[in-house]
């Protein structure tokens, strides 16, 4: 009996043994996270001591960086002093020369060639063809229906690289964009350009010349404006270009405008133009009327025909009061005024005789 009661003892003492291990891993584990947590308490402790550090101090300038310069504008040029006037330039001349003036075997070309043949022949008032490439921009061209060189399709219209890859065009002439353009009349300086532009529509009326004015400031060319021209092709047109900036010089064309060649609606524009400083009329040469002239000198306005090649026919219109014709092929020299005979005067030899 006394061997069992031991026997109960000792399985009592192991399983308070075994009681008390697990009361204290569960105390320790505790205990643990205890101090987990006031170590994390502490963390945050700090970091708060920190933002108040930080919000005490005094409120101080940030570093300076480096200063950024603003874009520099293109130095604009000025014209010479003495040089000649667009005005001036114009009503010297009888001549306009077409397409920047003829080539051997293509008129129409808007070269360099063309315009250095027409210039030593004493031509001054060039009208230059400009139309944008496939990429926006400005080249010297009539339109895109004629080949230019092998690969270029009539039709195509070819970006400003793929046009001037022809360049020599047809292996002989020089091609150019609107920036030669304004180099070349930089160069020079007693030269007017009168600009056809081909689009009569006011939006893209608005970003053709938009760009031209944009092309001729980052070049630093804007005074050129004095000696270009615009062509009109109809009021709208006339608008259009006044949302974007006042140009110096205008003309009307009457071709695309709608003219029905009644002296009342000849009447019509020539007020429209004296009203908004547009300084001439232009036409098919088929539609002057001498009674015109009247009109004109009444509101003070230029006036040309086109196309003429005809020296007889060019002379005629002059004389009719046209103040020059756009031509292909003539030049200064041939439409010269035909200076008037000197009056005879009498000799020594008569007024001795008559003594």
């Amino acid at each position: 009996m006394e061997r069992i009661k031991n026997a109960a003892l000792i399985i009592l003492a192991a399983a308070l043994i075994a009681g008390g291990a697990w009361v204290g891993n569960l105390y320790l584990n505790i205990s643990a996270g205890d101090a987990e947590l006031e170590e994390t308490r502490a963390e945050v402790s700090a970091l708060e001591e920190k933002v108040r550090e930080l919000e005490s101090r005094p409120e101080t300038e940030p570093e300076p960086g480096p200063e950024l310069e603003p874009p520099k504008e293109p130095v604009q040029k000025a014209p010479p002093a003495g040089a000649p006037t667009g005005r001036e330039i114009l009503e010297a001349h009888r001549v306009v020369a077409h397409a920047l003036g003829p080539s051997e075997d293509w008129q129409g070309r808007n070269c360099v060639e063309g315009f250095e043949k027409a210039y030593e022949n004493g031509t001054r008032v060039f009208e230059a063809d400009i139309i944008f490439t496939a990429d926006g921009e400005l080249v010297l061209r009539h339109d895109w229906g004629a080949s230019i060189g092998e690969g270029d399709k009539p039709g195509d219209v070819l970006t400003l690289e793929e046009y001037e890859s022809f360049n020599p065009i047809l292996g002989k002439y020089t091609a150019m964009t609107f920036r030669d353009l304004l180099e070349l009349m930089d160069r020079y300086q007693d030269i007017v350009v009168v600009t056809d532009t081909k689009h009569t529509d006011p939006e893209v009326v608005s970003v053709q010349f938009t760009k031209l004015r944009n092309d001729a400031e980052e070049s630093g060319l804007l005074y050129l404006f004095d000696r270009i021209y615009i062509q009109l092709y109809n009021r709208r047109m006339y608008d259009a270009l006044e949302r974007i900036d006042h140009f110096p010089h205008y003309i009307l064309t009457l071709y695309a405008s709608g003219f029905n060649n009644t002296m009342e609606q000849f009447q019509d524009y020539a007020l429209f133009c004296n009203e908004n400083g547009i300084e001439g009329i232009t036409m098919w040469n088929y539609w002057w009327r001498p009674e015109y002239k009247e009109v004109l000198e009444m509101f003070e306005l230029l006036s040309w025909v086109h196309t003429v090649d005809d020296e007889k026919e060019a002379r005629s219109l002059l004389e009719q009061g046209v103040t020059g014709v756009y031509t292909n092929s003539l030049t200064e020299p041939q439409l010269a005024p035909e200076s008037e005979p000197e009056p005879e005067t009498e000799t020594e030899t008569e007024l001795e005789e008559q003594i």
